[in-house]
Protein backbone atom coordinates (compact mmCIF):
# COMPACT_ATOMS: atom_id res chain seq x y z
CA UNK A 1 0.00 0.00 0.00
CA UNK A 2 2.81 2.43 0.89
CA UNK A 3 4.46 1.71 -2.43
CA UNK A 4 1.24 2.47 -4.31
CA UNK A 5 0.76 5.77 -2.43
CA UNK A 6 4.29 6.81 -3.17
CA UNK A 7 3.72 6.04 -6.82
CA UNK A 8 0.50 8.08 -6.82
CA UNK A 9 2.24 11.06 -5.17
CA UNK A 10 4.99 10.82 -7.75
CA UNK A 11 2.44 10.86 -10.59
CA UNK A 12 0.72 13.89 -9.08
CA UNK A 13 4.04 15.73 -8.69
CA UNK A 14 3.90 15.57 -4.91
CA UNK A 15 7.05 13.48 -4.60
CA UNK A 16 9.25 15.55 -6.85
CA UNK A 17 12.08 17.70 -5.55
CA UNK A 18 11.87 21.34 -6.61
CA UNK A 19 14.29 22.07 -9.43
CA UNK A 20 17.27 24.31 -8.66
CA UNK A 21 17.17 27.80 -10.06
CA UNK A 22 20.07 27.71 -12.48
CA UNK A 23 20.08 31.50 -12.78
CA UNK A 24 20.94 32.08 -9.10
CA UNK A 25 24.63 32.11 -8.13
CA UNK A 26 25.86 28.83 -6.68
CA UNK A 27 26.94 29.08 -3.09
CA UNK A 28 30.64 28.27 -2.72
CA UNK A 29 32.01 26.24 0.13
CA UNK A 30 34.22 28.05 2.64
CA UNK A 31 37.25 25.95 1.69
CA UNK A 32 37.00 26.69 -2.04
CA UNK A 33 39.23 29.41 -3.51
CA UNK A 34 36.20 30.75 -5.38
CA UNK A 35 34.49 31.45 -2.05
CA UNK A 36 34.28 35.25 -1.66
CA UNK A 37 36.30 35.61 1.61
CA UNK A 38 39.19 33.65 0.10
CA UNK A 39 39.42 35.59 -3.15
CA UNK A 40 42.23 37.88 -1.88
CA UNK A 41 44.32 34.80 -1.08
CA UNK A 42 43.45 33.44 -4.50
CA UNK A 43 44.96 36.53 -6.08
CA UNK A 44 48.13 36.42 -3.99
CA UNK A 45 48.71 32.76 -4.87
CA UNK A 46 47.97 33.28 -8.56
CA UNK A 47 45.31 30.59 -8.29
CA UNK A 48 43.57 29.58 -11.47
CA UNK A 49 41.01 26.88 -11.95
CA UNK A 50 42.75 24.23 -14.02
CA UNK A 51 41.53 21.06 -15.69
CA UNK A 52 42.07 17.74 -14.01
CA UNK A 53 45.59 16.44 -14.75
CA UNK A 54 45.92 13.68 -17.28
CA UNK A 55 47.48 10.44 -16.07
CA UNK A 56 48.58 7.70 -18.42
CA UNK A 57 50.28 4.42 -17.68
CA UNK A 58 53.81 4.34 -19.03
CA UNK A 59 57.01 2.38 -18.56
CA UNK A 60 58.05 2.51 -14.92
CA UNK A 61 54.96 4.22 -13.55
CA UNK A 62 52.23 6.78 -14.13
CA UNK A 63 53.08 9.62 -16.49
CA UNK A 64 51.83 13.01 -15.32
CA UNK A 65 51.19 15.27 -18.30
CA UNK A 66 52.83 18.64 -17.71
CA UNK A 67 50.46 20.24 -20.22
CA UNK A 68 47.70 19.78 -17.64
CA UNK A 69 49.39 22.56 -15.67
CA UNK A 70 50.12 25.33 -18.21
CA UNK A 71 50.35 28.05 -15.55
CA UNK A 72 52.14 26.05 -12.86
CA UNK A 73 55.16 24.50 -14.54
CA UNK A 74 57.55 26.71 -12.65
CA UNK A 75 56.21 25.21 -9.40
CA UNK A 76 56.57 21.62 -10.59
CA UNK A 77 60.31 21.02 -10.42
CA UNK A 78 59.82 17.32 -11.03
CA UNK A 79 58.34 17.85 -14.47
CA UNK A 80 60.80 17.47 -17.30
CA UNK A 81 60.26 17.19 -21.05
CA UNK A 82 56.49 17.36 -20.81
CA UNK A 83 55.99 14.82 -18.04
CA UNK A 84 57.26 13.30 -14.82
CA UNK A 85 57.41 9.69 -13.78
CA UNK A 86 55.66 8.91 -10.52
CA UNK A 87 57.58 5.80 -9.37
CA UNK A 88 55.66 2.63 -8.90
CA UNK A 89 56.84 -0.82 -7.98
CA UNK A 90 58.90 -2.14 -10.88
CA UNK A 91 57.72 -5.72 -11.49
CA UNK A 92 60.90 -6.46 -13.45
CA UNK A 93 63.22 -5.65 -10.52
CA UNK A 94 63.96 -8.69 -8.32
CA UNK A 95 63.64 -8.28 -4.58
CA UNK A 96 66.51 -8.81 -2.16
CA UNK A 97 64.57 -11.69 -0.60
CA UNK A 98 64.21 -13.43 -3.96
CA UNK A 99 67.91 -13.04 -4.74
CA UNK A 100 69.01 -14.28 -1.31
CA UNK A 101 66.60 -17.24 -1.35
CA UNK A 102 67.72 -18.27 -4.82
CA UNK A 103 71.39 -17.99 -3.82
CA UNK A 104 70.75 -19.94 -0.60
CA UNK A 105 69.75 -23.01 -2.61
CA UNK A 106 73.26 -23.35 -4.01
CA UNK A 107 75.31 -26.21 -2.59
CA UNK A 108 78.40 -24.04 -2.39
CA UNK A 109 77.80 -20.43 -1.45
CA UNK A 110 80.10 -17.43 -1.16
CA UNK A 111 79.85 -13.65 -0.85
CA UNK A 112 81.97 -10.96 -2.46
CA UNK A 113 81.94 -7.41 -1.13
CA UNK A 114 83.01 -4.31 -2.95
CA UNK A 115 84.99 -2.18 -0.51
CA UNK A 116 84.71 1.58 -1.06
CA UNK A 117 81.13 2.72 -0.57
CA UNK A 118 79.83 -0.78 0.15
CA UNK A 119 81.56 -2.60 2.99
CA UNK A 120 83.38 0.61 3.90
CA UNK A 121 81.18 3.70 4.16
CA UNK A 122 83.94 5.97 2.87
CA UNK A 123 82.78 7.58 -0.37
CA UNK A 124 82.72 11.01 1.29
CA UNK A 125 86.35 10.49 2.35
CA UNK A 126 87.36 9.51 -1.18
CA UNK A 127 85.52 12.45 -2.70
CA UNK A 128 87.20 14.87 -0.29
CA UNK A 129 90.66 13.40 -0.89
CA UNK A 130 90.47 13.36 -4.69
CA UNK A 131 88.85 16.80 -4.84
CA UNK A 132 91.61 18.39 -2.75
CA UNK A 133 94.40 16.66 -4.67
CA UNK A 134 93.04 17.53 -8.10
CA UNK A 135 92.47 21.16 -7.14
CA UNK A 136 95.95 21.54 -5.63
CA UNK A 137 98.04 19.71 -8.23
CA UNK A 138 95.93 19.85 -11.41
CA UNK A 139 94.00 23.08 -10.96
CA UNK A 140 90.77 21.16 -11.48
CA UNK A 141 87.82 21.90 -9.20
CA UNK A 142 86.04 18.57 -9.51
CA UNK A 143 82.35 18.63 -8.59
CA UNK A 144 80.54 15.82 -6.76
CA UNK A 145 78.46 15.25 -9.89
CA UNK A 146 81.56 14.78 -12.04
CA UNK A 147 82.96 12.31 -9.53
CA UNK A 148 79.71 10.35 -9.32
CA UNK A 149 79.07 10.20 -13.07
CA UNK A 150 82.60 9.71 -14.43
CA UNK A 151 84.86 8.24 -11.75
CA UNK A 152 82.88 6.45 -9.05
CA UNK A 153 83.38 2.69 -9.12
CA UNK A 154 86.68 2.71 -10.97
CA UNK A 155 90.02 1.85 -9.38
CA UNK A 156 92.07 4.50 -7.59
CA UNK A 157 94.67 4.36 -10.35
CA UNK A 158 92.07 4.70 -13.11
CA UNK A 159 90.53 7.69 -11.32
CA UNK A 160 93.88 9.47 -11.03
CA UNK A 161 94.92 8.51 -14.57
CA UNK A 162 91.67 9.94 -15.96
CA UNK A 163 92.14 13.20 -14.05
CA UNK A 164 95.80 13.57 -15.07
CA UNK A 165 95.07 12.70 -18.70
CA UNK A 166 92.26 15.26 -18.86
CA UNK A 167 93.74 18.06 -16.76
CA UNK A 168 97.42 17.30 -16.25
CA UNK A 169 98.87 16.41 -19.62
CA UNK A 170 99.07 12.65 -18.99
CA UNK A 171 102.24 12.71 -16.87
CA UNK A 172 102.72 9.12 -15.59
CA UNK A 173 105.10 10.26 -12.84
CA UNK A 174 102.41 12.62 -11.55
CA UNK A 175 99.95 9.70 -11.45
CA UNK A 176 102.18 7.74 -9.08
CA UNK A 177 102.78 10.81 -6.92
CA UNK A 178 99.07 11.58 -6.58
CA UNK A 179 98.27 7.95 -5.80
CA UNK A 180 100.82 7.95 -2.99
CA UNK A 181 99.46 11.21 -1.57
CA UNK A 182 95.91 9.89 -1.79
CA UNK A 183 96.90 6.72 0.06
CA UNK A 184 98.52 8.71 2.86
CA UNK A 185 95.50 10.97 3.20
CA UNK A 186 93.06 8.04 3.17
CA UNK A 187 94.97 6.20 5.91
CA UNK A 188 95.01 9.32 8.07
CA UNK A 189 91.29 9.99 7.72
CA UNK A 190 90.17 6.39 8.27
CA UNK A 191 92.46 6.00 11.29
CA UNK A 192 90.45 8.69 13.06
CA UNK A 193 87.17 6.77 12.68
CA UNK A 194 86.51 3.36 11.18
CA UNK A 195 84.38 3.70 8.04
CA UNK A 196 82.88 0.22 8.53
CA UNK A 197 79.45 0.67 10.10
CA UNK A 198 78.11 -1.48 12.92
CA UNK A 199 75.43 -2.98 10.68
CA UNK A 200 78.01 -3.97 8.04
CA UNK A 201 80.21 -5.54 10.72
CA UNK A 202 77.21 -7.49 12.05
CA UNK A 203 76.47 -8.81 8.56
CA UNK A 204 80.03 -10.07 8.12
CA UNK A 205 79.94 -11.74 11.55
CA UNK A 206 76.55 -13.30 10.72
CA UNK A 207 77.86 -14.79 7.47
CA UNK A 208 80.90 -16.10 9.30
CA UNK A 209 78.63 -17.92 11.76
CA UNK A 210 76.85 -19.47 8.78
CA UNK A 211 80.28 -20.56 7.49
CA UNK A 212 79.87 -18.61 4.26
CA UNK A 213 83.29 -17.80 2.76
CA UNK A 214 83.81 -14.12 1.92
CA UNK A 215 86.19 -12.05 -0.17
CA UNK A 216 86.67 -8.41 -1.14
CA UNK A 217 86.99 -7.36 -4.78
CA UNK A 218 87.88 -3.69 -5.06
CA UNK A 219 89.62 -1.07 -7.11
CA UNK A 220 91.21 0.33 -3.95
CA UNK A 221 94.87 -0.17 -3.10
CA UNK A 222 95.68 -3.16 -0.91
CA UNK A 223 97.34 -1.12 1.85
CA UNK A 224 94.24 1.06 2.18
CA UNK A 225 91.97 -1.97 2.56
CA UNK A 226 94.22 -3.72 5.06
CA UNK A 227 94.62 -0.53 7.07
CA UNK A 228 90.86 -0.34 7.61
CA UNK A 229 90.25 -4.05 8.25
CA UNK A 230 93.15 -4.44 10.67
CA UNK A 231 91.66 -1.75 12.89
CA UNK A 232 88.29 -3.49 13.40
CA UNK A 233 86.79 -6.91 14.03
CA UNK A 234 85.71 -7.34 10.41
CA UNK A 235 89.29 -8.16 9.47
CA UNK A 236 89.06 -11.36 11.52
CA UNK A 237 86.52 -12.84 9.10
CA UNK A 238 87.80 -11.77 5.67
CA UNK A 239 91.29 -12.63 4.49
CA UNK A 240 90.78 -12.97 0.73
CA UNK A 241 91.27 -9.86 -1.41
CA UNK A 242 91.44 -8.85 -5.04
CA UNK A 243 92.67 -5.25 -5.12
CA UNK A 244 93.79 -2.73 -7.72
CA UNK A 245 97.26 -4.28 -7.89
CA UNK A 246 95.91 -7.77 -8.68
CA UNK A 247 94.14 -7.12 -11.98
CA UNK A 248 95.03 -5.83 -15.39
CA UNK A 249 91.53 -4.55 -16.10
CA UNK A 250 89.38 -2.86 -13.46
CA UNK A 251 85.61 -2.80 -13.20
CA UNK A 252 83.39 -3.08 -15.21
CA UNK A 253 85.65 -5.83 -16.56
CA UNK A 254 84.73 -9.07 -14.71
CA UNK A 255 88.39 -10.06 -14.22
CA UNK A 256 88.46 -9.15 -10.54
CA UNK A 257 85.23 -11.01 -9.74
CA UNK A 258 86.38 -14.14 -11.54
CA UNK A 259 89.64 -14.06 -9.60
CA UNK A 260 87.63 -13.63 -6.41
CA UNK A 261 85.53 -16.71 -7.18
CA UNK A 262 88.71 -18.70 -7.85
CA UNK A 263 90.15 -17.63 -4.49
CA UNK A 264 86.92 -18.71 -2.79
CA UNK A 265 86.98 -22.06 -4.57
CA UNK A 266 83.48 -21.71 -6.02
CA UNK A 267 81.85 -21.18 -9.39
CA UNK A 268 80.73 -17.65 -10.34
CA UNK A 269 77.09 -18.81 -10.11
CA UNK A 270 77.66 -19.57 -6.41
CA UNK A 271 78.62 -15.99 -5.57
CA UNK A 272 76.43 -13.20 -4.22
CA UNK A 273 77.97 -9.75 -4.77
CA UNK A 274 77.28 -6.52 -2.90
CA UNK A 275 78.14 -3.44 -4.96
CA UNK A 276 77.36 0.27 -4.95
CA UNK A 277 78.50 1.49 -8.38
CA UNK A 278 77.47 0.96 -11.98
CA UNK A 279 80.90 -0.39 -13.08
CA UNK A 280 80.85 -2.84 -10.17
CA UNK A 281 77.33 -4.04 -10.93
CA UNK A 282 78.22 -4.48 -14.58
CA UNK A 283 81.33 -6.45 -13.70
CA UNK A 284 79.50 -8.76 -11.29
CA UNK A 285 76.73 -9.51 -13.79
CA UNK A 286 79.26 -10.03 -16.59
CA UNK A 287 80.97 -12.63 -14.38
CA UNK A 288 77.67 -14.52 -14.06
CA UNK A 289 77.11 -13.68 -10.39
CA UNK A 290 74.07 -12.51 -8.48
CA UNK A 291 74.27 -8.88 -7.39
CA UNK A 292 72.56 -6.64 -4.84
CA UNK A 293 73.15 -2.89 -5.10
CA UNK A 294 73.77 -0.95 -1.88
CA UNK A 295 72.26 2.46 -2.61
CA UNK A 296 72.46 4.42 0.64
CA UNK A 297 69.76 6.92 1.53
CA UNK A 298 69.90 8.69 -1.84
CA UNK A 299 69.91 6.08 -4.62
CA UNK A 300 71.61 7.23 -7.81
CA UNK A 301 69.43 6.93 -10.93
CA UNK A 302 72.32 5.29 -12.80
CA UNK A 303 72.37 2.46 -10.25
CA UNK A 304 68.59 2.00 -10.22
CA UNK A 305 68.64 1.82 -14.01
CA UNK A 306 70.67 -1.39 -13.86
CA UNK A 307 67.54 -3.27 -12.72
CA UNK A 308 69.16 -5.25 -9.90
CA UNK A 309 67.81 -5.76 -6.38
CA UNK A 310 68.62 -2.88 -4.04
CA UNK A 311 69.10 -2.30 -0.33
CA UNK A 312 69.89 0.95 1.43
CA UNK A 313 72.54 -0.55 3.68
CA UNK A 314 74.31 -3.76 4.60
CA UNK A 315 72.62 -5.57 7.46
CA UNK A 316 72.29 -9.09 8.85
CA UNK A 317 68.53 -8.64 8.42
CA UNK A 318 69.03 -9.22 4.69
CA UNK A 319 69.55 -12.91 5.43
CA UNK A 320 66.70 -13.40 7.91
CA UNK A 321 64.05 -15.83 6.76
Amino acid sequence: MDVLRAHERHEEGQGRQPSRDRTSPRRQRWYCFRHRPLRPARGRLDYRHLPRPQLTLGHGGLILDANSFPHRRRHLGALRNGGAVMPTTDPSRPSVKDIVNDWSRRTHRAVIFDFNGTLSDDESILLSSFTDLFRKYLGWQMTPEEYSERLLGHSDREIVETAVRTHGGGDSVLVDQLLARHGDRYKKLTAERSPITDSAAELVAHLARLEVPMAIVTGAQRDDVLGVLNSCSTGEYIDLFVTEEDVEHGKPNPEGFLKGAALLGVEPQDVLVFEDSVPGIQGALAAGMRCIAVTGENPRPQVLARGVATTRRLSADLFDG
